[in-house]
């Protein structure tokens, strides 16, 4: 009696080996494809046995090999993914990078404004022919103007610190 086996390649593994090496190399292009070559074989005889074992390995190389494309097929799917996550979150933090640099514009320009504006302060309260103090919550002089230090006849050192009622007569 004769039955039909399976018969491997000389090719076969060292095929499955060069592809699952690509894919470890990072090429998700690869596939593997195995072709099973019938052979027929007299049953009972120990090349039948032989013949039969060799079936079984074909068939779970076969089922090797779709198991790899299937996972070959998941990995390009997943690669993908992830590209389209890094292209939006990539486009995320260009328009967040954008945004903060509108506000460091924004900045530097109120920056300025301000610096422009406590130069023409200090220079009006320098020139003005009127007393100027100021003092913090708890009545303690902080500055005085030119023309106060002139009407009061203190220096500058005499009265920053001082408060304001130990200067004023009882």
């Amino acid at each position: 009696m004769t039955e039909a086996a399976t018969k491997l390649t000389e090719d076969d593994l060292p095929r499955l080996v060069q592809t699952m090496r690509a894919v470890k190399e990072g090429d998700l292009t690869v596939t593997f494809q195995f072709e099973p070559t019938s052979v027929t074989v007299d049953s009972g005889d120990e090349l039948h046995t032989m013949a039969l074992a060799f079936t079984s390995m074909s068939k779970s190389l076969g089922t090797v090999g779709e198991t790899f494309n299937q996972m070959i097929a998941n990995l390009r799917n997943l690669t993908g993914q992830l590209e389209q996550r890094v292209t939006e979150r990539t486009t995320e933090l260009s328009q967040a990078n954008e945004y903060l640099q509108r506000e460091i514009s924004e900045h530097k320009i109120a920056v300025q404004a301000l610096q422009k504006s406590e130069e023409l302060y200090t220079k009006l309260v320098a020139t003005l022919p009127d007393v100027v103090v100021r003092m913090d919550v708890e009545g303690n002089i902080l500055f005085v103007n030119d023309f106060g230090l002139q009407m009061s006849g203190y220096t500058s050192e005499e009265l920053i610190g001082q408060n304001m009622t130990s200067l004023i007569a009882p």
